[in-house]
């Protein structure tokens, strides 16, 4: 039984679930924009080609698996950088500085969207990368909690 609610374990190593997202909602908009221009309009063509087109990006979206993994009996983290034909690129849990959550949120202080974020120091470089994101900050705080807990090995 896996005791984390983010993190999926696979093999030795953890992967980061999905969650739904900012670009989940654009997308699903842009969906239904196309549906209602090629059903009430006359413009059917149109309706198709966003139609069309935002089914292909949300696909690709919606089944991108994560690529991060988090080793935590080798102690490193695995980092997949979307470009193709390149391996993954490996830190130590001793290069990590931390986590970090960024908040897009409306004018009115209401969260659209949490983007976490890993801090590394490797060279005297500093680097992030996205390595997870919701529509709830909560979910990023859970996730960043997870993941610390694996570093710190309490479990």
């Amino acid at each position: 039984m896996n005791p984390f609610n983010f993190l999926i374990l696979e093999g030795n190593a953890y992967k980061i679930k999905k969650t739904f997202s900012l670009i989940h909602l654009v997308l699903l908009c842009w969906l239904s924009i196309g549906l209602a221009v090629l059903f009430f309009s006359t413009k059917f063509k149109l309706g198709l080609v966003i139609t069309v087109f935002a089914l292909l990006l949300f696909a690709l979206v919606l089944f991108k698996s994560s690529k991060t993994r988090i080793v935590p009996t080798e102690k490193r983290v695995q980092i997949d950088t979307g470009i193709r034909g390149q391996q993954p690129i490996q830190y130590q849990f001793s290069e990590i500085d931390g986590f970090h959550i960024h908040l897009i949120q409306t004018k009115f202080g209401l969260p659209l969207h949490a983007t976490l974020y890993i801090q590394l120091t490797q060279a005297e470089q500093k680097k992030r990368y996205e390595i997870g994101s919701s529509l709830r900050p909560k979910s990023m705080q859970r996730l960043r909690e997870e993941l610390e807990e694996i570093m710190s090995n309490k479990k």
